[in-house]
């Protein structure tokens, strides 16, 4: 069962989790979220509802995660989810208040890449160091490694990024993907 509070000093809710074993009531995300950001998520909620019930299914709450700019794995969405089967996440569904203390856990352990941190990260790549790398090694690297992208999302990513000898320049490509929203790629 759960609960909300809905604060009346700058519309601030507060989401609760009832252990039904202990009949104890505990805080489960102490994630604060705006007016604007509560509107933000219902309205994501809405686009991805399927059935019409303001419910998403639990194999959509990555993408809505996602879509509201926050880039989590997949493995770190189902241990917030409370590492539900496979069964489950195709069959059961979520509404907002179910939604939000999951998205909170997610915000509070996000942790955000800087520049530094992407073009460390390719530098690793450049056999030259001439500050180029081969847009090849990283097309294989994006499609075989961690959480794989698809040859399309990986293609939409390198768009425009690569110079005619196939190379690119891995301090544009890190800004590039600072720059750009994880929803748009």
């Amino acid at each position: 069962m759960n609960d909300r509070y809905h604060s009346s000093f700058g519309y601030h809710w507060i989401y609760y989790s009832f252990n039904s074993s202990s009949k104890n009531i505990s805080k489960m995300a102490a994630t604060e979220f705006n007016e604007q950001q509560l509107e933000d998520i219902k309205e994501c909620i809405e686009l991805f509802d399927k059935d019409g019930d303001n419910k998403i299914y639990f194999y959509q709450v990555g993408d809505v995660v996602r879509a509201l700019g926050e880039c989590p794995t997949n493995e770190d969405v189902e241990k917030f989810m409370g590492n539900p089967s496979k069964e489950d996440m195709k069959a059961k569904k979520l509404c907002l208040e179910e939604f939000l203390p999951i998205y909170g856990q997610i915000m509070q352990g996000s942790v955000k890449g800087t520049m530094e941190d992407f073009v460390e990260g390719l530098r690793v790549f450049d056999k030259d160091g001439n500050g180029t790398v081969m847009g090849a090694e990283i097309r294989h690297v994006l499609t075989t490694l961690g959480e794989k992208l698809s040859s399309a999302e990986v293609s939409q990513v390198m768009k425009g990024q690569e110079d005619s000898s196939g190379s690119l320049n891995y301090e544009g490509f890190s800004k590039f993907l600072m720059e750009v929203p994880a929803s748009a790629i």
